[in-house]
């Protein structure tokens, strides 16, 4: 990809988060939703294709940070009370996340 190309796609990328996230805003939905929404649209399988979009290959490193923030984000609205409460589920969801990892 070239660098111009690089940079059209980070830019469509950010604006597409951000108006997602305003409209997640306006339906009161937490932002993460709207930003992973951004990703899935954002992939290979969907706009990528057409795009011919490679954020694989380009944006490892940008994909990894933005998925410790995503992290960060959820996990700054974990409370206590819900852990104990559903921990049992986010268990179960990290064993398969782990087991069936294609790396």
């Amino acid at each position: 990809m070239s660098e111009l190309t690089i940079l059209f796609a980070l830019g469509c990328v950010l604006v597409a988060s951000f108006a997602f996230s305003l409209i997640a805003d306006k339906y009161d939905l937490p932002r993460v939703t709207a930003y992973l929404v951004t990703g899935v649209l954002f992939s290979e399988s969907l706009i990528g294709k057409y795009l011919d979009l490679h954020f694989n290959s380009s944006f490892e490193v940008l994909i990894n940070i933005s998925l410790g923030i995503i992290a960060f984000i959820i996990g700054s609205k974990l409370q206590i009370s819900e852990l104990r409460k559903d921990g049992h589920k986010y268990f179960l969801i990290l064993f398969f996340i782990f087991t069936f990892e294609k790396d």
